[in-house]
């Protein structure tokens, strides 16, 4: 029986050629060693798979794309609006991400400007990890902000399914780099709405004017209209998170994964 060639799985996007010449004659060299030597490539989105294409030896590989899939646990509680010192009944936005200005710190911060103008019982939470320069390069922005009162920065927390649970939105304002979007399919799980950027998996993880918003470019004024939308139309975020959890279910559970991956290498198609 002829032997199996494996499936190999990567959940980035793939690098762009290198402007060293030697960096990329060898990353050629193994590019096409493997391309020869494994049935196929599984990726997280379609956004990492065309990512694939611009790799010379690479480009016309065998791709298959699976969701990643999400498994709710049991979620502690702990009142997060007590912690922070807000009233029970202020709307709060929540920001999971890295410290780092590649995820839009900058352009969250000048939504909340806009949604402070109109709303000032609306508070942002970010929490995340990253350098001490990073974190200290995006606290100086919001020190500088009109919305800087409304805003809370925070070291990254385990859970953040609990604070999930608590918030009104979850935001995504990514300027670059997000192969999938697994915050917003944990937001999905629990019903809450999400609005993000176009970036990378995103744009397939959230279905637009469905299950959230997904703004186009760094426009700041639409992310902000946006919010405060659905933080004032009940029907309409409750219809989001509704269909959200649907689209959840339907494409991102731990279950449907788990059987793409099985039917994958029981088949080997």
């Amino acid at each position: 029986e002829k032997e199996k060639k494996s499936w190999h799985n990567f959940h980035n996007l793939a690098v762009k050629s290198n402007r060293f010449f030697l960096t990329n004659f060898y990353r050629n060299i193994i590019d096409k060693i493997l391309q020869n030597s494994i049935n196929g490539f599984i990726t997280v989105s379609k956004s990492c798979a065309e990512s694939l294409k611009q790799r010379k030896y690479l480009n016309k590989s065998k791709i298959k794309i699976v969701y990643n899939g999400f498994a709710p646990g049991k979620i502690k509680f702990s009142d997060i609006r007590k912690e922070l010192k807000i009233k029970s009944n202020s709307s709060l936005l929540l920001f999971l991400g890295e410290y780092d200005l590649r995820k839009g710190h900058e352009l969250i911060i000048k939504v909340m400007d806009n949604i402070v103008k109109e709303n000032k019982d609306i508070y942002l939470l970010i929490c995340g990890y990253g350098s001490k320069t990073n974190f200290s390069n995006i606290k100086e922005i919001v020190d500088n902000s009109y919305s800087k009162n409304k805003i809370f920065l925070k070291n990254f927390r385990k859970d953040n399914l609990n604070l999930i649970s608590q918030c009104d939105l979850l935001v995504i304002p990514s300027k670059n780099f997000e192969s999938f979007g697994y915050t917003a399919v944990e937001a999905m799980s629990l019903k809450k709405p999400v609005i993000s950027t176009n970036i990378g998996g995103l744009k397939e993880v959230i279905d637009h004017n469905s299950t959230g918003f997904i703004i186009s470019g760094n426009n700041h004024k639409l992310f902000a209209e946006k919010v405060l939308l659905l933080l004032k139309n009940h029907k309409l975020r409750k219809s989001f998170s509704e269909k959200g959890y649907k689209r959840y279910r339907k494409y991102f559970s731990s279950e449907i994964m788990t059987k793409k991956y099985l039917n994958t290498i029981i088949t080997d198609k």
